[in-house]
């Protein structure tokens, strides 16, 4: 399973309740511009631009208590040469072990506003 969570085209990733990223898959990897290993363990808000962020806490999170589930969000994440990137995401939120997931899967959408 591991090899096709690394094969899909669009970016795949986990963050816990604390902000922390559990896992990211390699095509998010490459279109922030970062390895896994520079990723995985380290705070969200590497990814997360400030809007982001702020959605996140008073939008999203909000949604996904009441749903379960939230599609075509539109967020941008920030790349590690600090470029904006938009995205469109849908996610979903897990309790696993008192523990509440968010995973998150999107596509780069850069002529959005066509």
């Amino acid at each position: 399973m591991e090899d096709v969570f690394n094969q899909v085209p669009c970016l795949i990733f986990s963050v816990s309740e604390e902000g922390t990223l559990l896992s990211i898959n390699e095509a998010a990897c490459n279109h922030l511009g970062y390895v896994k290993q520079e990723l995985e363990g380290k705070k969200a808000e590497t990814i997360f631009t400030l809007p982001t962020r702020i959605f996140q806490e008073t939008h999203l999170f909000p949604l996904l208590k009441m749903q379960g589930k939230a599609e075509e969000i539109y967020i941008t994440l920030l790349t590690k040469g600090g470029e904006y990137l938009p995205v469109l995401v849908n996610a979903t939120q897990k309790k696993s072990n008192n523990h509440t997931v968010t995973f998150y899967a999107g596509i780069v959408v850069h002529n959005r506003k066509k």
